[in-house]
């Protein structure tokens, strides 16, 4: 037997390391383990490229250089678009989501984009990990984003209550996917915070969000 036989070749599938007991993997093998519905496509991260996308007949070959990385997204835009929905955001925002590794969903009738298992700063919260909920307007990328909700609510490791967070059954918190997102009081609105009208785009968001995140208790970013 030689000593590489049944060792589980590694892989993230939208973030989460999964082990896999073969040398290769197919689209159809994904889709199947993880129950990707048919509207929504999966790519390869290449670095220093496009992504891929993995089709159902697609096969990568687990080779030990290095954990692949596998990312979903709807038909021409984000998951979680319904139909023909016009996508929340513009093609480039994609784009950077995937080369950031994110992993994302969207409703288009709520204009919900929601950040899945968002990393914290380590040792601020208890929590590693967090959904992050941001409104898109309707005039993106005109006007960007002015609030953000957690799921699940927040605890400072250090037992500190995070001010402006809301509590759970708050009338200001939003619902989605069966979860109740927290509302984090913050705002955008000082001069040199102010959104700049067809300059500022995904990566301006999520500039926002993570130092909303790392300052917890700053009044606004």
């Amino acid at each position: 037997m030689s000593k590489d036989q049944g060792k589980q070749p590694e892989f993230f599938f939208d973030n989460e390391p999964v082990q896999w007991d073969k040398p290769q993997v197919t689209g159809s093998d994904l889709r199947a383990k993880f129950a990707v519905p048919a509207n929504v496509q999966i790519f390869q991260k290449i670095p220093g490229q496009k992504d891929r996308e993995i089709k159902n007949d697609t096969v990568v070959q687990l080779d030990g250089k290095g954990p692949e990385r596998f990312s979903t997204q709807s038909v021409g835009s984000g998951a979680g678009l319904q139909g023909g929905s016009k996508p929340l955001l513009m093609a480039e925002d994609y784009e950077h989501l995937r080369e950031r590794g994110l992993a994302w969903e969207e409703d288009a009738n709520t204009r919900f984009l929601v950040f899945k298992k968002f990393p914290l700063l380590a040792g601020l919260y208890r929590q590693e990990c967090a959904d992050v909920l941001v409104q898109i307007p309707a005039n993106y990328n005109h006007d960007g984003i002015d609030m953000l909700w957690l799921s699940p609510r927040l605890d400072r490791a250090g037992g500190k209550e995070v001010p402006a967070q809301m509590p759970y059954g708050s009338g200001n918190n939003l619902h989605h996917a069966g979860a109740e997102f927290c509302r984090w009081s913050r705002h955008w609105n000082e001069k040199h915070n102010q959104w700049r009208a067809g300059v500022d785009a995904i990566e301006t968001i999520l500039r926002r969000v993570t130092w909303a995140l790392e300052n917890p208790d700053a009044n606004q970013a």
